[in-house]
Protein backbone atom coordinates (compact mmCIF):
# COMPACT_ATOMS: atom_id res chain seq x y z
CA UNK A 1 0.00 0.00 0.00
CA UNK A 2 3.14 2.37 0.94
CA UNK A 3 4.29 1.74 -2.60
CA UNK A 4 1.32 2.39 -4.39
CA UNK A 5 0.56 6.05 -2.37
CA UNK A 6 3.91 6.79 -2.93
CA UNK A 7 3.54 6.17 -6.91
CA UNK A 8 0.39 8.08 -7.24
CA UNK A 9 1.30 11.01 -5.04
CA UNK A 10 4.81 11.50 -6.68
CA UNK A 11 2.49 11.48 -10.55
CA UNK A 12 0.29 13.58 -9.21
CA UNK A 13 -2.42 10.95 -9.49
CA UNK A 14 -5.68 10.93 -6.63
CA UNK A 15 -6.37 7.71 -5.30
CA UNK A 16 -8.13 6.33 -2.31
CA UNK A 17 -7.36 3.29 -0.50
CA UNK A 18 -9.34 1.48 2.87
CA UNK A 19 -7.50 0.08 5.11
CA UNK A 20 -8.07 0.21 9.12
CA UNK A 21 -4.41 1.31 10.42
CA UNK A 22 -5.36 1.53 13.47
CA UNK A 23 -2.28 2.54 15.23
CA UNK A 24 0.09 5.44 14.60
CA UNK A 25 3.07 2.88 13.63
CA UNK A 26 0.99 2.00 10.35
CA UNK A 27 0.09 5.28 9.41
CA UNK A 28 3.64 6.07 9.59
CA UNK A 29 4.12 3.96 7.22
CA UNK A 30 1.46 5.35 4.96
CA UNK A 31 2.50 8.82 5.51
CA UNK A 32 3.41 11.26 3.06
CA UNK A 33 2.84 15.22 2.13
CA UNK A 34 -0.42 14.41 0.72
CA UNK A 35 -1.58 11.87 2.54
CA UNK A 36 -5.25 12.54 4.39
CA UNK A 37 -6.24 10.24 6.76
CA UNK A 38 -10.75 9.84 7.03
CA UNK A 39 -11.73 8.53 10.28
CA UNK A 40 -15.32 7.44 9.92
CA UNK A 41 -16.19 7.71 13.59
CA UNK A 42 -19.45 6.48 15.06
CA UNK A 43 -20.64 3.98 18.10
CA UNK A 44 -19.69 0.73 17.98
CA UNK A 45 -23.10 -0.71 17.86
CA UNK A 46 -23.74 1.12 14.29
CA UNK A 47 -19.86 -0.29 13.06
CA UNK A 48 -21.12 -3.24 14.34
CA UNK A 49 -24.13 -3.50 12.32
CA UNK A 50 -22.11 -2.06 8.91
CA UNK A 51 -19.72 -4.98 9.65
CA UNK A 52 -22.46 -7.73 10.37
CA UNK A 53 -24.15 -6.74 6.46
CA UNK A 54 -20.68 -6.38 4.39
CA UNK A 55 -20.94 -9.18 1.77
CA UNK A 56 -17.62 -11.13 1.44
CA UNK A 57 -15.43 -9.37 3.79
CA UNK A 58 -12.83 -10.93 6.32
CA UNK A 59 -13.14 -9.35 9.49
CA UNK A 60 -15.75 -10.94 11.12
CA UNK A 61 -17.89 -8.61 14.09
CA UNK A 62 -16.90 -10.57 16.59
CA UNK A 63 -13.38 -8.56 16.23
CA UNK A 64 -14.74 -5.31 16.55
CA UNK A 65 -13.67 -5.31 20.49
CA UNK A 66 -10.55 -5.74 19.41
CA UNK A 67 -10.17 -3.72 16.64
CA UNK A 68 -11.25 -0.30 19.00
CA UNK A 69 -9.02 -1.39 21.79
CA UNK A 70 -6.33 -1.01 19.09
CA UNK A 71 -7.29 2.15 17.93
CA UNK A 72 -5.13 4.72 18.28
CA UNK A 73 -6.13 8.55 17.81
CA UNK A 74 -5.24 10.33 15.29
CA UNK A 75 -2.50 13.08 16.20
CA UNK A 76 -2.21 16.44 15.94
CA UNK A 77 0.83 16.43 13.23
CA UNK A 78 -1.36 13.69 11.29
CA UNK A 79 -3.44 15.09 8.14
CA UNK A 80 -6.91 13.81 8.96
CA UNK A 81 -10.92 14.43 8.75
CA UNK A 82 -13.10 12.90 11.30
CA UNK A 83 -16.18 12.15 9.66
CA UNK A 84 -19.46 11.05 11.39
CA UNK A 85 -20.80 7.85 10.39
CA UNK A 86 -24.16 8.07 11.56
CA UNK A 87 -25.60 8.72 7.92
CA UNK A 88 -26.05 7.28 4.56
CA UNK A 89 -22.32 6.13 3.14
CA UNK A 90 -23.35 8.42 0.31
CA UNK A 91 -23.72 11.43 3.03
CA UNK A 92 -20.54 10.09 4.09
CA UNK A 93 -18.72 10.52 0.98
CA UNK A 94 -19.94 13.86 0.05
CA UNK A 95 -18.46 15.50 2.70
CA UNK A 96 -14.98 13.73 2.44
CA UNK A 97 -15.32 14.40 -1.10
CA UNK A 98 -16.31 18.87 -0.33
CA UNK A 99 -13.89 18.53 2.51
CA UNK A 100 -11.20 17.62 0.76
CA UNK A 101 -11.67 20.26 -2.16
CA UNK A 102 -12.44 17.04 -4.85
CA UNK A 103 -14.28 16.96 -7.87
CA UNK A 104 -16.61 13.54 -8.36
CA UNK A 105 -15.86 11.66 -11.26
CA UNK A 106 -12.31 13.80 -12.19
CA UNK A 107 -8.55 11.87 -12.21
Amino acid sequence: MASWIREHTESGRPGIITCSALKRSYRDILRGPDVVFVHLAGPMELIGTRIAHRQGHFMPPALLDSQLATLEPLGDDERHLVIDAGRAPEAETAEIIARLGLVPGVG
